[in-house]
């Protein structure tokens, strides 16, 4: 019987979603719990709060609501594929974050940057599909976040407005500068060594291998799954 009702459940997930998609409004985000990671300033792992921001094929785009840590892009360069945030967000993030086996078979490697775990790129925090304001000087709220507590004990600087920067994974024109988003939801650049700015990852999700237990797909009640 819980089986059952877990597979109406996760079919229902899928027929919101196509809907929010359809939609596109910001206001009407859909959020799910997935995976782990130490959030409230201890060890103790907590699970991770995603905004669904777009679905295509029963895959599910999903940007970590938070930022989770902070860390250097790289030390040298702004290249993604060789960057030293993709080899951590691809090991040591990756088992942290989903130990399950069933939790990494439910992962699809996203093909524009060919990762398991990434960052987005700065088109996509520009994209108003995925519900952003595509002017990257105006101060969008859908694009600010704040970093938990276990990344501010880690270094994470804070704005005068509570917010935090976070990187993207779009390479900037100077060869050691990678584009951001700041802390009041406008992109900039920011030194790609700089070791305070947020990690906020994302990932892509195959709907197919999720089994809904409970929620309402709200920020305040997440879909829940196992």
């Amino acid at each position: 019987m819980k089986k059952t009702t877990s597979r109406i459940l996760s079919a229902l997930l899928i027929c919101l979603l196509i809907l929010y998609v359809t939609q596109g409004a910001f206001a009407d985000s859909i959020y799910v719990y997935f995976g782990v990671y130490p959030q409230a300033g201890s060890e103790f792992d907590e699970p991770i709060l995603w905004r669904i921001v777009d679905v295509y094929e029963k895959q599910a785009y999903l940007l970590s609501e938070y930022v989770l840590d902070c860390r250097r892009f790289d030390r040298t360069s702004n290249s993604w594929k060789n960057s030293a945030i993709n080899e951590w967000l691809n090991g040591p993030f990756l088992e942290m974050a989903f130990p399950e086996h069933s939790q990494r078979s439910a992962l699809r490697k996203a093909a524009e940057p060919d990762a398991y775990v990434f960052i987005p790129s700065l088109e996509d925090f520009l994209s108003e599909p995925y519900g952003f304001s595509a002017d990257s000087k105006y101060p969008d709220l859908a694009r600010t976040t704040h970093g938990t507590r276990y990344a501010l004990q880690n270094g994470l600087s804070v704005s005068d407005g509570g917010g935090c920067s976070y990187f993207t994974r779009t390479p900037a024109d100077n060869a050691k500068l990678i584009s951001q988003i700041r802390g009041n939801g406008t992109a900039g650049v920011a030194n790609c060594d700089r070791a305070n700015i947020g990690i906020r990852p994302a990932i892509m999700l195959d709907l197919n291998w999720l089994s809904i237990t409970g929620g309402t797909g709200t920020a305040e009640d997440p879909f829940r799954t196992q």
